[in-house]
């Protein structure tokens, strides 16, 4: 929808199919700040026949298409839990928004909780294909659907 903001979104893919399982979506805090496409491909250098300059280089193979991006998960309480239910509803009506979300009674954002989460769409083994899930990942005009890897950097945490 042009002007609306959306969030990115993750879905696993199980059996071929995109799921319906809303325990195996989700939804970023906050979308990446920017997002890279890898397209490689990959070349042999040949040797250069006695007499000639350089070498040839000879196609070998395209790698999969790899996207890359780094978000956020916060508990620090900096960005607020989105809204569910009618609160969320109204969060895109400034007063009405504000007023539902000072009276919603949502729990604080737990952070090992959206970690363990999104560990189970893109890194858990599943066990009918062998291997994680694939993941569809929506976000405006981008579709890409693939495996994915992940690594998790702890920046500024407290335990608690």
């Amino acid at each position: 929808m042009a002007g609306k903001l959306e969030k990115m979104k993750m879905k696993a893919i199980e059996d071929g199919k995109v799921t319906t399982n809303k325990n195996l979506m989700y939804d970023v805090l906050v979308n990446p700040e920017t997002y890279t496409v890898n397209h490689v491909v990959k070349y042999n250098a040949t040797p250069s026949p006695p007499g000639t300059t350089g070498q040839n280089q000879q196609f070998v193979r395209t790698l999969p298409t790899t996207l890359q991006f780094d978000f956020i998960f916060d508990s620090t309480g900096v960005i607020p839990k989105p809204l569910e239910g009618l609160a969320g509803a109204l969060s895109g009506v400034p007063v009405a928004g504000a007023i539902a979300g000072a009276l919603s009674n949502t729990e604080k954002y737990d952070i090992l909780y959206e970690i363990e989460k999104f560990k189970q769409i893109v890194y858990i083994y599943h066990g009918s294909s062998h291997a994680p899930r694939k993941v569809q990942l929506i976000w405006g005009t981008l579709f890409f659907e693939a495996n994915h890897s992940k690594r998790i950097a702890w920046i500024y945490f407290i335990r608690r």
